[in-house]
């Protein structure tokens, strides 16, 4: 039940979401970590694991720093962007990292 859970939670959602959220070099991976601990804060017992792999390392980097422009975030909800993003401490530099894991 799980596997198809999460195939038809990623149908349902990786269009719109990870075509509109974060869509770029290395942020999808970040986007379905958005979708999927949404969906397991109110299914308890709901555990995931996201591997991203890509064979350009630059994108890897990237991905792994976390860091974005602003512009690549404002078409995500304002209650996810408290949840799951940070500003910058200098606002003027326009950009946001990913809030990382526990």
């Amino acid at each position: 039940m799980g596997y198809l859970l999460v195939v038809t939670l990623i149908q349902a959602f990786s269009f719109s979401l990870i075509g509109e959220y974060l869509a770029g070099p290395g942020e999808e991976p970040y986007t379905l970590a958005m979708v999927l601990s949404e969906f397991a804060s109110r299914n308890p017992g709901f555990d995931f694991q996201i591997l991203a792999t890509d064979i350009s390392t630059r994108v890897l980097d990237k991905a792994q720093a976390a860091i974005y422009q602003e512009e690549q975030v404002e078409h995500i909800p304002l209650n996810l962007k408290k949840r799951y993003l940070l500003r910058s401490k200098d606002r003027n530099s326009g950009l946001i990292r990913i809030v990382p894991e526990p």
